[in-house]
């Protein structure tokens, strides 16, 4: 069978225990051979074992899911179960609150089973995200919250620590008093924050013209962390506190 049609197999209650039992494991198999590659390129440091989990979080889906496949052909078969992939990947960093530097990890080859689909969409995506942006903004401001939206992105999707963030968007200097390092901290949790709010905005400019659909807000919705509360920069003595 195609995907999609073991995907439809699944979401039919009707059908014979024993076809629906064979429909997930040969599922669970297709997944395994182009889902791992997937995952593997866009988070080259998830555990296998998170991965396999993944994995069977598709069939689960695919079986129990509220939200079950009801298309008809590969392409939007393999993006159904890429985009739960990519969610169950998203939350396991986010519960653990794993902090990464992606920058200074190694790099790691796309495996030859690599989903380009899935890839090339989530450009699309963002390059989407990019143009809305544009469209927000004022011509002079434009760089300034791409910028901002990257640092968001920086922290939020890369786990990036706060003291590189410093250091690369508002270096105080080596011999910056404590005041100017705790302004400097300040500014980029500020910039975060910047960011977020104009991705966010962005995302829902794109929806309101009916550029994306609820799937991909959905999608961009959590990798931008949209519902989720703003981080506050950790409290401290102000300027003038006695």
């Amino acid at each position: 069978m195609a995907l999609w049609e073991l995907l439809r197999t699944l979401a039919d209650d009707e059908l014979p225990r024993r076809e629906r039992d064979a429909a997930a494991a040969a599922l669970y198999a297709m997944v395994q051979r182009f889902g791992g590659g997937t995952l593997r390129r866009r988070f080259p440091h998830l555990p296998q074992v998170i991965v396999e989990e993944a994995i069977h979080k598709v069939v689960l889906e695919a079986s129990l899911g509220r939200s079950r496949f009801r298309g008809e052909d590969d392409r939007a078969a393999r993006a159904w179960c890429n985009r739960i992939l990519q969610r169950y990947a998203i939350d396991y960093f986010r519960s653990r609150k794993n902090k990464v530097n992606l920058d200074d990890a190694p790099a790691v080859k796309a495996p030859a089973d690599d989903d380009p689909v899935f890839a090339a969409d989530l450009e699309h995506l963002f390059g989407m995200l990019l143009g809305s942006l544009s469209r927000l903004h004022r011509a002079r401001d434009l760089e300034r919250v791409q910028d901002n939206v990257r640092i968001h992105l920086e922290a939020h999707l890369l786990g990036e620590e706060i003291e590189p963030q410093i250091a690369r968007w508002a270096d105080p200097g080596g011999e910056a008093s404590a005041t100017d390092r705790r302004r400097a901290r300040d500014r980029v949790y500020q910039y975060r924050r910047r960011g977020k709010v104009a991705a966010c905005a962005a995302i829902a400019a794109l929806h309101e013209t009916g550029e994306i659909g609820v799937v991909e807000v959905d999608l961009m919705t959590r990798l931008l962390g949209c519902d989720e509360a703003s981080e506050e920069a950790p409290a401290g003595r102000r300027e003038g506190d006695s």
